[in-house]
């Protein structure tokens, strides 16, 4: 069980970490494209 868990936080944290870098990219050429 605490397994699982661990994977999911692995998995949450992964998933956060993309979608902060894909946002850094969209606000960076949002920026330059002004």
């Amino acid at each position: 069980m605490k397994k699982r868990i661990a994977d999911r936080t692995v998995l949450i944290i992964v998933v956060r970490t993309l979608f902060v870098t894909l946002i850094s990219k969209m606000l960076t050429i949002g920026y330059e494209h002004q």
